[in-house]
C-alpha cells in the first residue's frame, strides 16, 4: 500500500515540474519576440511634420527696486516689524500689549538696588495750650515743649524764658521761642462739622524761621521729614530722603531723588550706572505699590 502512494506522489512531481518547464520556455519565445519587435521600432524613421527651431528674442532685465530700512513704529524703537522676523510681543497685568518681556521688568526692579522703607516724621514739639490776659492787660500765652517736657509761659511778642538746666536758684534763659500772633479760625472737619481751632503763628529762633501751629494736630516740618530707602542687597547703608535733588552713590550707580511726596509716601528715584553705556533707569517707590519701573 505504501509503494501505491509512493508512486502516485512520484508522478504528481513529474507533472509539476514538466508543467513549469513548460511555462518558462514559453515565456523566454514571447519575451525575445517582443525584443526583436522593439527594436525594428527604433531603428524606422519617425512619422508626422518635423519640429522647428523657433528663435526667442534675449531679454536683459535690469533690477532697480531697492530694499528699505524698516522703521521702527514708536519712538523708543521696540515696535519693530521685521519681514522674516515677527515681533514678539506680551500682554501686562493690565491687559495691554508690551514689547519688553515682563520678566525683565521683574528682574530689574529687583537689581534696582532700593526699595521703599517707612516714613520718618517727627512732630514739631512745641504745642499751643492757651493764653490769658495780665492785670496790665498783657497777653500771656503758654505752651509745651514736649522735647523738654516744660511748660513755656511769656508774653506774646516777646521772646519765653525757661528755667536754667540745672539750675537750683530759679535762673532762666531764653528758650528762643516768641509768639507772634494768634488767632481762632474756623475749620471743617472731613465729617463736616466745623471746629474751633487756634492758628498760631511764632518764630523758633533756634531753626531760624516762622512756624504756624494749630491747636487741633501736630505740627511737621519738611526739614525734619525722611523718608528710608533701604538696600536690596541687606546692608545697613539705609538711605534718608529730605528733598527732591538728594543723591546717594551705591551699588556703582549714582541715585537721584526726581519727585517726593510725603503725604501719599512715594519717592521717584533715577539710577545712572557709572558703567558707560549701560541705561538709565527711572523707579517709583510707594508704601503700598512696591517698586514700579517708570523707564
Amino acid at each position: 500500500m505504501e509503494k501505491h502512494y509512493e508512486k502516485i506522489l512520484f508522478l504528481v512531481a513529474v507533472l509539476v515540474a514538466g508543467a513549469s518547464a513548460y511555462f518558462y520556455l514559453g515565456s523566454e519565445g514571447k519575451l525575445a519576440k517582443a525584443k526583436s519587435q522593439m527594436q525594428a521600432s527604433l531603428q524606422g524613421k519617425p512619422s508626422g511634420e518635423p519640429w522647428q527651431n523657433i528663435p526667442v528674442p534675449e531679454v536683459n532685465a535690469e533690477v532697480t527696486s531697492t530694499w528699505e530700512a524698516v522703521k521702527p513704529q514708536d519712538e523708543d524703537g521696540l515696535w519693530l516689524y521685521q519681514l522674516f522676523t515677527s515681533p514678539k510681543i506680551w500682554v501686562d497685568s493690565d491687559g495691554k500689549f508690551i514689547v519688553e518681556p515682563p520678566f525683565q521688568k521683574e528682574v530689574i526692579k529687583k537689581l534696582f538696588g532700593f526699595k521703599y522703607g517707612e516714613l520718618k516724621n517727627e512732630a514739631y514739639p512745641i504745642k499751643w495750650k492757651g493764653y490769658f490776659v495780665s492785670g496790665d492787660g498783657s497777653k500771656i500765652v503758654q505752651l509745651f515743649d514736649e522735647s523738654q517736657n516744660q511748660s513755656m509761659i511769656g508774653k506774646l511778642n516777646e521772646e519765653i524764658k525757661v528755667r536754667k538746666a540745672g539750675s537750683v536758684t530759679g535762673e532762666t534763659v531764653g528758650s528762643g521761642i516768641t509768639v507772634k500772633s494768634f488767632e481762632e479760625i474756623r475749620q471743617k472737619e472731613d465729617s463736616g462739622l466745623i471746629r474751633k481751632v487756634t492758628k498760631v503763628v511764632l518764630f523758633d529762633k533756634n531753626i531760624g524761621k516762622e512756624i504756624v501751629i494749630f491747636s487741633n494736630k501736630p505740627t511737621f516740618l519738611e526739614e525734619s521729614r525722611t523718608i528710608s530707602l533701604l538696600p536690596d542687597n541687606g546692608s545697613d547703608s539705609v538711605w534718608l530722603v529730605r528733598k527732591v535733588g538728594d543723591k546717594f552713590e551705591a551699588n556703582g550707580a549714582v541715585y537721584t531723588v526726581k519727585e517726593l511726596d510725603f503725604e501719599n509716601e512715594v519717592v521717584v528715584v533715577e539710577k545712572v550706572p557709572n558703567e558707560k553705556g549701560a541705561p538709565v533707569q527711572l523707579m517709583k517707590m510707594s508704601k503700598n505699590g512696591g517698586n514700579e519701573l517708570l523707564k
